[in-house]
């Protein structure tokens, strides 16, 4: 049975949870103790022990939702999506290194300002770039 039929069945339907095997109850403990978690969280810490019998656990939570008339709402709260990496430009090593070394910074600062400056420093880094080359170029 999956985690939110098994979820409406425990709120709505007493008598077919009563047919629930204590397996599929287990199989969905830490589920349901999560989200009872929500919005009862010190019954929650009480019922949440190191080797307790989980669908025992289910049982009690499922007593609780007698008294509600349909599933709430907070069960099925979403959480908030990871914040995703940001893809941070990284200069060619060694115009950074000729960089740091005529600005005399550290890698350190060079870092805050490609954080801070980063539209500018790659600009910057461009013109750079072109003028090393023809530098190069030159010296050969």
């Amino acid at each position: 049975m999956n985690l939110f039929h098994f979820i409406k069945v425990m709120f709505t339907n007493p008598s077919e949870y009563r047919k629930v095997s204590n397996s599929a109850k287990a199989g969905n403990h830490f589920m349901v103790q999560r989200m009872m978690a929500i919005n009862f969280p010190i019954q929650s810490q009480q019922l949440n022990r190191n080797g307790i019998n989980g669908s025992a656990v289910v049982d009690t939570w499922q007593k609780v939702a007698t008294r509600f008339t349909k599933v709430p709402g907070w069960i099925y709260t979403k959480s908030k999506p990871s914040a995703k990496k940001s893809k941070v430009w990284k200069p060619d090593v060694d115009i950074a290194k000729f960089y740091m070394k005529k600005n005399n910074i550290g890698p350190r600062e060079f870092d805050e300002l490609i954080k801070y400056n980063e539209k500018e420093v790659k600009a910057y880094f461009k013109k750079l770039s072109k003028q090393l080359d023809v530098h190069n170029r030159g010296s050969n």
